[in-house]
């Protein structure tokens, strides 16, 4: 048998053991934690950033930094429900400075999370919320971009031109503003105004073919094929160190030259830029070769986290209802519904109609049709189509 000194003895080793084993865990408070998942958040580790964050408020649920903290790291791994849920927990109803820093930080969050998930009406509530309360000050530029870009997303271009206005007033260097502001311009047929802006943002960077391109595209519906041309020759003279190889791709394509196009874009996707998979595709499509599309339009979407516009969706679901594999078309066409990009959200929508009528779901199609007709009463073959359901569904 032990004696009692053993015991005592052992039970001491073990502990010790424990401690060293877990990195002195004993003593690892909500602090800590909240450290370590702010280290990692800056790191841009934001899974592991979550995990410490999510400790730290169980530990200590009542300060608002952690839950704050952890409410971001949730947006940065995409579960943005559970982000808002978060956020909403800090916000009180009292009159102090520290509280309404917290909700000024919180409704910012909570309008951020709405924004990443596509609906800005709700975003945008959030933000002017947040924007009204007045403390923290230098989060204001930050909030006013996010109500702009919301505004641009609902149509209210000429509130966008406002809120634009103030950030350009704020900084005159920042090309995407004028970019921005110009496109709400475009929006209110102001075109003078939005050339004016596309000027501008190419004198402050001669060298950044973003802005050309959205010129180009500006002035092909506004002044048409010739003068559109000529803003892309002025886009393939860039001289630059750096490989040009996919925007100078892009540039052919635009301007129909799709063998030098499909040269250039297959020697970006050797330097990896995986953005060369779009214009790919469209060469494919334009070609009828749509199963080469798809390969190239899956591999656009499937390396792209970040897309915001939905024409690849359609154009990736166009292909499959061609190829007939209609349960895939639909599908696309729904994750591309989910973007909320106002640009392609009409035709996506009708697409998706188009894709339960092939599938035989003709109740569904009449569903959405009626919801498509509500938004948009006055297209005159949607009414024709959805005449046709009708019978097919009595």
């Amino acid at each position: 048998m032990f004696s009692k000194r053993k015991t005592i003895q052992l039970a001491i080793s073990i502990v010790t053991l424990c401690i060293a084993i877990s990195g002195c865990s004993l003593n690892k408070n909500a602090k800590y934690y909240y450290k370590e998942g702010m280290k990692y958040f800056n790191e841009e580790n934001y899974k592991k950033a979550e995990e410490n964050l999510e400790i730290a408020v169980t530990k200590d649920k009542n300060k608002a930094e952690y839950v704050l903290g952890h409410a971001f790291s949730l947006i940065k791994i995409g579960d943005y429900s559970e982000a808002i849920n978060q956020f909403s927990k800090v916000i009180l109803d009292k009159n102090n400075k520290i509280v309404l820093e917290n909700n000024k930080k919180a409704y910012r969050g909570i309008g951020i999370a709405y924004f990443e998930s596509s609906d800005y009406k709700k975003a945008y509530e959030a933000f002017n919320k947040s924007i009204d309360i007045k403390e923290m000050n230098d989060l204001n530029l930050d909030i006013t971009y996010y109500i702009a870009k919301c505004e641009e997303r609902l149509g209210l271009y000429k509130a966008a031109v406002k809120s634009y206005t103030t950030l350009i007033k704020e900084d005159k260097e920042d090309i995407k503003n004028y970019c921005s502001r110009a496109y709400s311009y475009e929006k209110l047929k102001e075109n003078e105004k939005a050339l004016s802006d596309y000027n501008k943002a190419i004198k402050l960077d001669k060298k950044n073919y973003d802005v050309y391109f959205l010129k180009y595209f500006f002035v092909l519906n506004t002044k048409g094929t010739d003068e559109a041309k000529e803003v892309l020759q002025d886009a393939l003279n860039i001289k630059s160190k750096e490989s040009n190889s996919y925007n100078q791709g892009k540039i052919y394509y635009y301007l129909g030259d799709y063998k030098k196009a499909e040269s250039k874009l297959q020697k970006a996707l050797k330097e990896k830029n995986d953005n060369a998979n779009f214009y790919l595709g469209e060469i494919a499509f334009g070609d009828k070769d749509y199963n080469k599309a798809i390969k190239y339009y899956e591999s656009y979407i499937g390396n792209n986290s970040v897309i915001k516009s939905g024409t690849a969706y359609n154009q990736l679901g166009v292909s499959y209802l061609t190829v007939e594999n209609y349960e895939k078309a639909l599908l696309t066409f729904q994750n591309g519904v989910r973007l909320g990009d106002p640009e392609t959200i009409k035709t996506l929508k009708y697409n998706e109609i188009v894709a339960y009528e092939k599938l035989i779901q003709f109740d569904k199609a009449l569903v959405k049709m009626k919801d498509y007709l509500a938004k948009y009463p006055n297209d005159e073959s949607a009414q024709k189509e959805y005449e046709f359901i009708k019978t097919r569904v009595q």
